[in-house]
């Protein structure tokens, strides 16, 4: 992996997580993260700010698991 691309972080256990950060986490590119979001396939951010944006963790938390529970 290049030394210029963030390392994935674990999902926090609480709070909001932002799409530079969780889109390494899932394996996919951020403009990827954005597009889900706006076609209803993976949850709807919250606007924190004029120029913050982030996914809720449990939110997220959540997804993944009706993710894992349909490939089970």
């Amino acid at each position: 992996m290049p030394m210029n691309q963030p390392q994935p972080q674990p999902l926090p256990a609480e709070g909001y997580i932002r799409a530079k950060a969780l889109a390494p986490m899932m394996g996919i590119a951020v403009v990827t993260l954005w597009r889900w979001a706006a076609t209803g396939k993976f949850p709807k951010p919250v606007k924190l700010g004029a120029r913050a944006t982030a996914w809720k963790a449990e939110d997220v938390r959540q997804w993944m698991a009706s993710k894992n529970n349909l490939a089970a």
